[in-house]
């Protein structure tokens, strides 16, 4: 019963009706433990160093603020071909909400993040839009939505899983380029630097190696291998051009992706390049 109608029950002399209790999925974990609670204090940085570690531990490689469409998702992570992403906030039920219904078209596994206690929150929210888009398409569910993640100070749990498919799913080739090229550093976790890895890569290409067998062999997937390789590449000969402190490219996207040449100038400069 909201202030309304116990001010009307009130004034008809009427004692106010027991609390409504609000629809809770049954799944849904409980959060009542106030040390949980207090994340919503943390910063999105925070949060997102947390959802870093969490992606890595499950073997993703992860970049941050990737293009994506018109967006940038905070977190991105790449294993083998499969593409994940999460959109983190600290409140804003039916914004996150829109947010994950957009993540969900174009990734494998969208997630949405957020302290537990506003996390707690949006599982409902999305269980009644659910509800809602069900009984106006005669039963179908969504296509595809984003999976609820509860960020805590030790941990982060999964409050429920994404479902459906991503309907307008981006290559994994073609994001994990963006995220190469234009991913940036985030919270405390900086996007991976795989510029050690990526010139063994380009030397043992050099020296004959396949593809198929370098994929292997680094535990990467082929899509990965040849952007390496491609990535030092571009790099190399970029150096040839412009080897000043200041780069000579015009274009913003241009000069950030071409920034890892010259901070890595030295281990690039000597190495051969491809005709």
């Amino acid at each position: 019963m909201n202030d309304y109608q116990r001010q009307l029950a009130a004034l008809r002399g009427q004692k106010p009706g027991p609390p409504k209790i609000p629809y809770r999925p049954i799944e849904l974990p409980d959060p009542t433990d106030q040390h949980e609670k207090r994340t919503s204090q943390r910063s999105e940085a925070d949060i997102c160093d947390k959802l870093g570690d969490w992606l890595r531990d499950q073997g993703y490689e992860i970049f941050f603020e990737v293009p994506l469409a018109d967006f940038r998702p905070d977190v991105v992570g790449f294993r083998g071909e499969e593409t994940a992403a999460i959109e983190a906030k600290k409140t804003d039920w039916i914004g996150v909400i829109r947010q994950g219904i957009r993540l969900a078209r174009f990734v494998d596994r969208p997630y949405v993040a957020l302290p537990f206690g506003p996390a707690d929150g949006v599982v409902i929210e999305q269980a009644r839009f659910e509800e809602k888009v069900a009984r106006r398409s005669g039963g179908r569910k969504p296509p595809a939505m984003a999976g609820i993640l509860a960020v805590g100070r030790e941990n982060v749990r999964e409050l429920r899983p994404p479902s459906g498919k991503p309907y307008k799913r981006m290559a994994t080739e073609k994001l994990r380029e963006s995220a190469e090229r234009f991913g940036a550093e985030r919270g405390g976790v900086p996007s991976t630097d795989q510029t050690d890895r990526n010139i063994e890569i380009y030397l043992k290409f050099l020296d004959g190696k396949a593809i198929d067998s370098l994929a292997q062999h680094y535990k990467i997937s082929e899509t990965a291998t040849k952007t390496a390789v491609k990535r030092i590449a571009a790099w190399r000969n970029h150096l040839i051009f412009c080897n000043g402190e200041v780069c000579r490219v015009t274009r913003k996207e241009d000069r950030e992706f071409f920034a890892g040449a010259h901070k890595h100038a030295e281990q690039l400069k000597y190495l051969p390049v491809i005709k």
